[in-house]
């Protein structure tokens, strides 16, 4: 091979290793961007749940110091721990109890009525209804039933939206909403709880024993 044959090949390796070096910086680039993309959407998907965390753990000390202030007899400090635990968290089912019975012993119907139905549409909860029904604990069953609408429409579809609609009915001895309200709730999710309603409605429209106590057997 001539000196000019080998500085031709010596300049077309140089060349080659250039451009594969040159490629080689791209694709490292590239997964370097690749990368950063892929820890941008993890830090946007847990940011919001961190918050949410640091909210609960916030309201859950909030609603612990409400319960130990109340214990000592201290109501007006545990009423603002318990509004503030429930604005933490409105989900947080105890606290809410809390804050509305805060409410309540302030005689402010309306923001206690308020912040339960706000935690109902967060998380629907038997206690939450308990709570509810202390807003007017001398309401007849009608009256109740008309008034429980406001709790029920915020999240009507839930399952304890359907229970509580069916016993609210049974109390006002309305048998048939009762049925329509609890709906195949006995059929595709046979509780203790739902199978009883069901019994109930069936005894309430006359229907024999046996249908009865079939319900309350299953």
């Amino acid at each position: 091979m001539s000196g000019q044959q080998f500085k031709n090949a010596g300049g077309k390796g140089d060349d080659e290793f250039e451009a594969g070096a040159d490629a080689g910086q791209v694709q490292a680039a590239s997964s370097t961007s690749d990368i950063d993309s892929m820890l941008d959407e993890i830090d946007g998907v847990l940011d919001p749940l961190l918050r949410e965390l640091d909210q609960r753990r916030d309201a859950v000390l909030a609603l612990q110091e409400a319960s130990e202030v109340l214990a000592h007899g201290n109501s007006i400090s545990a009423r603002e721990a318990a509004i503030s635990a429930n604005r933490a968290s409105p989900d947080l089912v105890p606290a809410a109890v809390l804050a509305a019975r805060s409410y309540l012993a302030q005689k402010d119907t309306r923001n206690a009525s308020r912040l339960l139905q706000k935690a109902w549409e967060a998380q629907p909860h038997p206690a939450l209804a308990a709570a509810y029904a202390e807003i007017v604990p001398d309401e007849t069953p009608a009256q109740r039933v008309r008034r429980f609408e406001d709790l029920i429409r915020q999240k009507p579809d839930h399952e304890e939206s359907r229970l509580l609609k069916a016993e609210l009915a049974l109390t006002a001895e309305d048998f048939p909403a009762a049925r329509r309200a609890l709906g195949d709730l006995a059929e595709t999710r046979p509780t203790t709880r739902s199978l009883a309603i069901m019994a109930a409605v069936e005894r309430g429209e006359g229907a024999d024993d046996s249908i009865v106590r079939g319900w309350l057997a299953r």
